[in-house]
């Protein structure tokens, strides 16, 4: 048995999608994908959605989101993807550039671990959140730091 927080090389099977400022994280052991998208407007996340069958509407989840992403204050936040959906979105205003820009990607990517803990009730546990930070973090980085170095 791993001792408590012992990180395992690949802790989920799971596969990611870059897509123009979209990367899908799907998550198979929990059903559902995390979507980490930047520099994006309400009508991009909508039409993504949609591409992928989620049921969204403007009027519902869309003034949900624009009531935080409308605020300048706001870099970042995270929420569930869609009007009846388990898959969770994370909204960054500003793609990351340098290792101190990525606090808030990192920020909210906690929140979007927080919303599965909750979803798929898992109470106390405490080294399967930790180990899907790591991978949500893993994978952002490897797409989000490739692209800083071809730039």
């Amino acid at each position: 048995m791993a001792p408590v927080g012992a990180a395992l090389a690949t802790p989920f099977p799971m596969t990611t999608r870059p897509a123009s400022h979209f990367l899908e994280i799907y998550l198979a052991i929990y059903r559902l994908a995390v979507v980490v998208t930047w520099e994006t407007s309400l009508g991009d996340i909508l039409a993504f959605a949609r591409r992928g069958k989620v049921e969204i509407t403007r009027e519902r989840w869309g003034k949900d989101f624009s009531e935080y992403a409308d605020d300048p204050h706001c870099n970042g936040l995270t929420m569930l993807l869609g009007d009846d959906n388990a898959d969770v979105l994370v909204w960054l205003r500003h793609r990351p550039k340098k290792a101190s820009e990525y606090g808030v990607l990192y920020h909210e990517l906690f929140h979007a671990v927080q919303q599965i803990v909750k979803s798929r009730n898992l109470g106390d546990e405490i080294e399967s959140p930790a180990f899907l930070f790591e991978y949500l973090a893993n994978q952002c980085n490897k797409v989000l730091w490739a692209q800083s170095r071809r730039r």
